[in-house]
């Protein structure tokens, strides 16, 4: 069986999010292009635990931001919407992204994902704090807490998208146990923490980009404790993932559990244009055009088009709504040496991602 593409999914971040009355016109229109786009899952990205250890000020552990904004504290909800004078609320905003009732959506899936880059993002190190300094348990936490109101908040969020890329890394305390302990109690406190959100009422997907043994593991554990609650993987062939194939570590999957049926389990990605403030250069990819500014010299066409035909994939996905959105006002700012035009759009990198892997294959594997 070749590759299919049931599944087309894209990250958003502050694009989805209003933080006053100002902004909710700005993210209904962003709501609306994202329906209309062919897109069929979205994932709200990135929800953050909050941490009391390197960070200043401290933070409330176990409390819940979505990017830098605290939305649930406490077992109570602190964001938009929740004060007087707002006109409209989070929940209703993105609650509306699976409308049935809306002409032409296609999304069906909601998902929330936590992590982020391990050089910056501390979440599953946090996790594994909370649940170390309460007895190897997330019972009773306030994590426990905040994410049954998530939950409840948004019951259209049915999937928590673990975006853990802290696996090689851990929180450094005064008196650190042995690696070989913290290495158990990192992959303990993850697999855990699925349980925790699983019984909640959620379904799992993970987001690897590297070390395998960690996400086989962890969906070996899962597998057996919870069985199809791991409902797909979503694979970083970007960036740090770089080279990643989506065969390639289905192959992995049957290496460590025996029988896992990993036909279509897998969505493979790319990353859009964009101009990084960081090391001030452009990085990411046009839907059907190469750039040779770019490291890796492609286009998301010709990405996905290397795996059209691979039996794991079932789909792909892209990082970042907002960069779509965003790229004529950064061409305008930064002058992109490559600028495309077209500038392209939501829909033309859903398009991309569909012809490339229903091929004919045209791309060469690297």
């Amino acid at each position: 069986m070749g590759a299919r593409t049931n599944n087309i999914a894209a990250y958003a971040e502050g694009c989805l999010y209003a933080s006053d009355n100002n902004e909710v016109q700005q993210v209904q229109q962003t709501i609306s292009q994202i329906q209309q786009s062919g897109l069929t899952t979205v994932i709200l990205s990135l929800f953050h635990i909050g941490r009391d250890f390197d960070i200043s000020p401290a933070q409330i552990p176990g409390d819940i931001y979505y990017n830098g904004t605290l939305v649930i504290s406490r077992g109570k909800y602190v964001g938009y919407g929740s004060n007087p004078g707002d006109t409209s609320s989070w929940a209703d905003l993105v609650g509306s992204i699976t409308s049935t009732t809306v002409p032409g959506n296609t999304v069906q899936t909601l998902c929330a994902s936590i992590g982020g880059a391990n050089n910056v993002i501390y979440d599953f190190r946090c996790i594994e704090k909370i649940w170390l300094n309460n007895n190897k348990s997330f019972e009773g936490t306030n994590l426990q807490q905040n994410m049954q109101v998530l939950r409840n908040l948004i019951p259209g969020i049915s999937i928590i998208d673990m975006d853990n890329e802290e696996t090689d890394m851990y929180y450094d305390d005064t008196n650190p146990p042995s690696q070989a302990v913290i290495d158990a109690d990192s992959r303990g406190s993850f697999v855990d923490f699925c349980k925790m959100c699983i019984t909640i009422g959620f379904e799992i997907t993970f987001c690897p980009y590297t070390d395998p043994d960690f996400w086989t593991y962890s969906l070996s554990q899962l597998n057996t404790s919870n069985p199809g609650k791991v409902k797909w993987w979503n694979l970083q062939c970007y960036a740090g993932g770089n080279g990643n194939d989506p065969d390639t570590w289905a192959g992995y999957i049957t290496d460590a559990i025996s029988g896992f049926d990993t036909t279509g389990f897998i969505l493979a990605s790319d990353w859009t244009r964009y101009y990084d403030t960081y090391y001030n250069r452009w990085e990411g990819d046009f839907p059907d055009t190469t750039c040779p500014d770019t490291f890796t010299n492609t286009s998301v066409f010709s990405l996905m088009n290397t795996f059209a035909h691979e039996s794991s994939v079932n789909g792909g996905f892209i990082w970042l709504v907002d960069q779509v959105i965003g790229y004529e006002a950064a061409n305008n700012q930064y002058n992109d040496p490559c600028y495309n035009a077209a500038a392209a759009s939501i829909s033309d990198y859903v398009s991309a991602i569909r012809s490339g892997l229903t091929g004919p294959i045209t791309a060469k594997k690297s």
